[in-house]
C-alpha cells in the first residue's frame, strides 16, 4: 500500500514539473516582459587572453571585470524599459574587444556577444594585376605605395586591431585606369590581403573624367559618374573615375557617400558636363565638417536648476538647465565623429536628477536623446507616542494627504504618504483612546519639509482617571466580618469588611468605562447573621461608586421549597452562574 502511494505521488511529481514548461514556454528563458519588471544584464566574452578587461554600462553607472571568456553578468538588474550602452573601460593588455550590439532597450534577460583578439601590428595588403605601368596606391590618405608591377603587395605602415583602413589610386598609370575591391574595412586581429586592384588601357579614343578634391578629412567618400562608376577618394588632390568615357559623352558627378570618421559633407561643382576632345579635369570636391547639435529632454524640473558640463575633444563647455525647462541644447555644436560625455556638475536641492544616453559620438546627425530627468525626493512624515493606555487612537494629517493613521501601541509611527520639501502638513488627534478614555496631545516642532525627513512629532497621552470601589457596610458588630470579592478587567481583588458599621474601599482602582461585580465570598466570621448586597453589579461612569451590605440575624429557618423560598434583591451573574442568597427577615 505504501508502495503505491510513493508511486502515485512520483508520477504526479513528475506530471507537474513537465506541466511547467509547457504552460510557462518562458520558464528556461527568463521572466517575461512585464512592465515594472526587472530583468539581468550580461557579457559573453570570445578570445579573451589576458585579465583586466572592464566593460561599463553607461546609463546604469555600474561595471564588471572580465577574466576569461564565458559570460559574465552586471551585479544590478535593469527595469524593463530601461536603456542600456556598453562601453570598454580598460582593453586586455596587449588585445582588443569588440562589443557588438552595444546599446538597446531592455525588455527580457540580454546577453551582449563581445569579441577579443591579438592587437597587432598586421599588415594592409593585396594584389594588382593587368598592370602596365607605375601605379600610386594610397592607404588613409597618408601612406602611399608606388607599384610597377603585378603581384601582391603591402602597404609600409602597419596597422592593430580595430583601427580603419581605406585604400584608393593616388595616381593612375599612364594610359590607364585602375579601381580597387575590397578597399576599405577595420583590422580584425590578422593581416588583410584581399585589396584587388584591376588596371586596364584607356582605348583609343576614350577620355578620362577627373578633378580636384579639397577639405577632405574623413574616409568613405566615394563618387559616381551618371550614377555608376563609383569611386572611391582617399584623400586631398587630384582624382579621377576608373572608367574611361568616348568623346561627346554626357557627364554627371554626384557624391554616393560622404565621408565618415569624421563626418563630412562635400559639394561637387563643375559636375556636368559634355566631353568635348581631352580629359575632363575641372570637377571640384569641396568637403567640410558638419556640425551638430547635443541636448535633449528634460522632465521634472519643477525649481531650481541644473547645471551640466559636455566634455569633448579636450575641451568643455557648461550650461545652465532652468526650471520649467523641456528640453536644453549646448550652445556649441560638434562636428561629426566627435565623442562626448555630459555629466550634472550640481542639482536643486530636494531633487534627484539623472542622464540618458550621457556617452556618445556625433554620427552626422543632431544629438537629441541626452536626456535630463529629475524627480523630487521622497520625504517621510514620523513620530512617537507615549502614554497610551486605551484603544482606538487615531492621528490626521489634514493638510496635504487627509491621512488616517490608526495607533495601536506606544512608540514610533509613520503615515504612508509620501511627501515633498515645501510640503508643511498638520497634524491632529482624530480619535481619543478609549477604555479607559484618554486626552492625547500632539507637538510638531518642524512644520515644513525642507531638505530631510520629519520624525520629530510628539503624541503624548495623559494618564486615564480612576475611580474607587467602596463598601458601606451595616449590620455587623464588633468582632464580626464578611469577606468580600471584587471582580474587574478579569481580575479578582479581595476585601474583608469588619464591624462595626463603617465604610471600605477596594485597594484597586478602575477606569471610567470599565464593567465591576462585588460578591459575599464568605460570612463566616459573622455566623448567625444574613448579608446581602446592593450596587454591586456596575459599570464606571466618570464617578466613584459605593456598594451597601447590609447583614441581619437570622429569625426563621429557610424553607427548602421553591415557593416559599424569598430571593432577595441580590442576585448576580459571575462567569456564566447564577447566585442567589436566601433568608428570611
Amino acid at each position: 500500500m505504501n508502495r503505491n502511494i510513493f508511486t502515485y505521488v512520483g508520477i504526479l511529481f513528475f506530471f507537474l514539473s513537465h506541466c511547467s514548461k509547457i504552460f510557462n514556454p518562458n520558464a528556461t528563458r527568463g521572466t517575461s516582459s512585464i512592465a515594472g519588471s526587472v530583468y539581468s544584464l550580461s557579457v559573453n566574452v570570445n578570445g579573451l587572453l589576458n585579465p583586466d578587461f572592464v566593460v561599463k554600462d553607461t546609463p546604469s553607472d555600474q561595471q564588471i571585470t572580465v577574466s576569461s571568456d564565458g559570460t559574465a553578468i552586471f551585479a544590478n538588474k535593469l527595469t524593463n524599459g530601461a536603456k542600456y550602452s556598453l562601453v570598454v573601460s580598460n582593453q586586455p593588455n596587449g588585445q582588443v574587444c569588440s562589443i557588438i550590439g552595444s546599446s538597446g532597450t531592455i525588455s527580457e534577460d540580454t546577453e551582449i556577444k563581445i569579441k577579443c583578439g591579438g592587437q597587432g601590428p598586421y599588415r594592409i595588403g593585396g594584389g594588382v594585376s593587368g598592370l602596365t605601368g607605375t601605379v600610386v596606391l594610397q592607404n588613409v590618405g597618408d601612406n602611399n605605395l608606388s607599384i610597377a608591377s603585378n603581384g601582391t603587395f603591402n602597404f609600409t605602415l602597419t596597422h592593430k586591431t580595430g583601427a580603419r583602413y581605406v585604400a584608393t589610386v593616388l595616381n593612375h598609370p599612364d594610359g590607364q585606369t585602375c579601381t580597387i575591391t575590397n578597399a576599405s574595412g577595420t583590422v580584425a586581429a590578422a593581416n588583410v590581403t584581399n585589396i584587388s586592384v584591376l588596371c586596364t588601357s584607356i582605348p583609343v579614343g576614350n577620355y578620362i573624367i577627373g578633378g580636384t578634391v579639397s577639405g577632405l578629412n574623413g574616409a568613405g567618400l566615394t563618387l559616381q559618374n551618371n550614377f555608376s562608376d563609383s569611386t572611391l577618394i582617399g584623400s586631398n588632390g587630384s582624382f579621377i573615375f576608373n572608367t574611361s568615357v568616348v568623346d561627346l559623352s554626357h557627364y554627371a558627378i554626384t557624391v554616393l557617400s560622404h565621408p565618415t570618421n569624421a563626418w563630412q559633407n562635400c559639394v561637387v561643382t563643375n559636375a556636368t558636363g559634355t566631353v568635348s576632345g581631352a580629359n575632363v579635369t575641372d570637377v571640384q570636391v569641396v568637403c567640410a565638417s558638419e556640425l551638430h547639435s547635443v541636448g535633449g529632454s528634460v522632465t521634472g524640473l519643477t525649481s531650481g536648476s541644473v547645471d551640466l558640463l559636455m566634455a569633448y575633444s579636450g575641451t568643455s563647455q557648461t550650461l545652465n538647465v532652468a526650471a520649467a525647462s523641456t528640453t536644453y541644447n549646448f550652445i556649441s555644436d560638434l562636428s561629426s565623429g566627435t565623442d562626448f560625455t555630459v555629466a550634472i556638475t550640481s542639482s536643486p536641492s530636494g531633487f534627484t536628477c539623472l542622464l540618458m544616453n550621457n556617452a556618445s559620438r556625433v554620427l552626422n546627425a543632431n544629438i537629441a536623446n541626452v536626456d535630463l530627468s529629475c524627480s523630487p525626493d521622497v520625504r517621510r512624515l514620523a513620530g512617537t507616542v507615549s502614554g497610551m493606555q486605551g484603544s482606538g487612537l487615531q492621528l490626521r494629517e489634514n493638510a496635504v494627504a487627509n491621512e488616517t493613521l490608526n495607533i495601536n501601541a506606544n512608540g514610533i509611527f509613520q503615515f504612508a504618504h509620501s511627501y515633498y520639501d515645501g510640503d508643511a502638513p498638520t497634524i491632529s488627534v482624530f480619535t481619543h483612546p478609549t477604555y479607559p478614555a484618554q486626552t492625547c496631545h500632539v507637538t510638531t516642532p518642524t512644520t515644513q519639509f525642507a531638505g530631510s525627513d520629519i520624525n520629530d512629532v510628539s503624541i503624548t497621552c495623559d494618564p486615564p482617571p480612576t475611580f474607587t470601589i467602596g463598601v458601606s457596610q451595616s449590620g455587623l458588630s464588633a468582632g464580626e466580618s464578611v469577606d468580600l470579592t471584587l471582580t474587574a478587567a478579569g481580575d479578582i481583588f479581595p476585601l474583608t469588611i469588619n464591624g462595626p458599621s463603617g465604610t471600605s474601599t477596594f485597594a484597586t482602582t478602575l477606569f471610567n468605562g470599565q464593567n465591576y461585580l462585588v460578591s459575599i465570598s464568605s460570612t463566616a466570621s459573622a455566623s448567625g447573621k444574613l448579608c446581602s448586597l446592593s450596587n454591586y453589579l456596575g459599570t464606571i461612569n466618570t464617578t466613584n461608586v459605593t456598594v451597601n451590605l447590609s447583614c441581619s440575624t437570622a429569625t426563621a429557618d429557610i424553607q427548602v421549597t421553591v415557593n416559599q423560598a424569598i430571593a432577595d434583591s441580590s442576585l448576580a451573574t459571575r462567569r456564566g452562574t447564577v447566585y442567589a442568597r436566601l433568608y428570611r427577615n
